[in-house]
């Protein structure tokens, strides 16, 4: 069975953060890549522009639909049975299934999902972004994400990747799993994860029954679940691989 893995939005991995020898945007996964590998799954790793193990960074920022296409040309090269995504890969995958992906029989495994974020309620200051000029209004969040909060996610990339960080984070797509069958669709959550909190998708579908049997939470587990929880993760993905390998 072939898997097409989508890493998440982790900074370490941004280029020029990496040695020589790194190329691998799972490389702090090693014992979640090992333990698939060694399970007989092949596995298709590639890097989202700006990461290491990438090619050209390119020009403009991406939003939704640049990774709808990323996703879509390795699945038509590629041909995978299922498609893995941990945090912002599984937003993409999401996104992809819902645009691209309705006809075929690809599964989907979400690992601590960046599908919905909680935000506090806005403040006077987003108020403002309706009275400063762009470029003032620009300059003033690059200092406040850089030099205030150190956003690491902003700080640290280069140009494309700060500005499409900023319309990553925008991205909300937990109301596309209504439109993707639920048997091609598994979801796993860490308990206290606080960056992806679980209970927002739970809540968003707690009235659908056949979209809440495919949350799975891990008691204990945090965001990093790949690391933390690895056993316990792997149990969950082979056990749905293998009751809808002929499905």
């Amino acid at each position: 069975m072939k898997i097409l893995l989508l890493h998440g939005w982790g900074y370490k991995n941004y280029k020029g953060q990496e040695n020589a020898n790194e190329r691998n945007p799972w490389r702090n996964k090693a014992k979640f890549i090992d333990q698939l590998t060694e399970l007989g799954y092949e596995l298709l790793i590639p890097s989202f522009p700006g990461f290491i193990g990438s090619q050209d960074t390119p020009i403009k920022p991406w939003g939704e639909k640049e990774y709808v296409l990323f996703c879509e040309n390795i699945v038509r090269k590629e041909q995978p049975d299922a498609i893995l995504g941990n945090s912002f890969g599984g937003a993409v995958a999401v996104m992809w299934k819902k645009e691209m992906g309705q006809k075929n029989d690809i599964k989907i495994i979400l690992v601590s999902p960046a599908l919905e974020r909680g935000y506090a309620k806005k403040s006077i200051s987003s108020r403002i972004t309706t009275i400063l000029p762009n470029f003032l209004l620009n300059f003033l969040r690059d200092i406040y994400l850089c030099y205030v909060i150190k956003n690491p996610y902003y700080k640290f990339g280069n140009n494309f990747l700060k500005k499409t960080y900023l319309n990553i984070v925008k991205i909300k797509c937990g109301k596309y799993l209504e439109k993707i069958k639920p048997d091609q669709t598994l979801i796993i959550f860490g308990e206290n994860d606080t960056a992806t909190p679980p209970s927002i998708i739970q809540s968003m579908f707690k009235n659908n029954i056949e979209i809440s049997e495919r949350i799975k939470i891990i008691k204990g587990g945090d965001h990093d679940i790949v690391n933390t929880h690895t056993e316990e993760l792997i149990g969950f993905i082979k056990t749905y691989l293998d009751e809808t390998q002929n499905k």
